[in-house]
């Protein structure tokens, strides 16, 4: 399905429900994994734009209550090692929790300028121990990377769980 539009798909190890993956018609270099809790991990890739190296990185917070919170400790501690990322994924986590991300001097795309859009089923819900937040996939930027026209739309793909957030990112050097 993602082929016709991509030159370039990887994906990370499939666990029960989670199977990150990046697909980009850039070239990735150096992925790597980094593990949060029990399955939950993130992607990681390097996009080279001349001299520079923007981390691209597809990532799943645990929603378990023992893992959650230090897994979004972890990925805030990692997103601060890189001048360039634009990170995205699923953060199950509360809209409080979200804003987190632009204290710690991110960009977001959910929750950001342009308000909140909802990207999970109640469903989902359900089965999460805190917060009935229904604004929990992201867009997660570094500050030097803007973050503009964002959407969730209703794709039909997988509607029943989430939705996708579309935005365009820009980098300025």
């Amino acid at each position: 399905m993602l082929k016709p539009y991509y030159n370039h798909i990887y994906f990370g190890e499939a666990h029960s429900w989670i199977y990150n993956g990046i697909a980009t018609n850039y070239k990735l270099t150096n992925l790597r994994k980094k593990y949060w809790f029990q399955d939950y991990y993130a992607l990681i890739g390097d996009l080279k734009i001349g001299s520079q190296t923007i981390q691209v990185i597809s990532m799943h917070i645990p929603w378990q209550k023992e893992g959650h919170a230090a897994a979004l400790d972890s990925i805030i501690s990692e997103l601060k090692k890189y001048k360039y990322f634009i990170c995205f994924g699923d953060t199950n986590s509360s809209d409080a929790e979200i804003l987190n991300f632009v204290k710690s001097g991110f960009n977001i795309a959910n929750g950001g300028p342009q308000g909140w859009f909802p990207t999970s089923s109640t469903v989902i819900l359900d089965r999460m121990t805190d917060g009935p937040d229904r604004h929990i996939d992201n867009i997660i930027t570094s500050k030097n990377i803007k973050i503009m026209n964002v959407s969730a739309p209703h794709t039909t793909l997988n509607d029943q769980d989430h939705l996708p957030v579309l935005a365009d990112v820009i980098i300025t050097w």
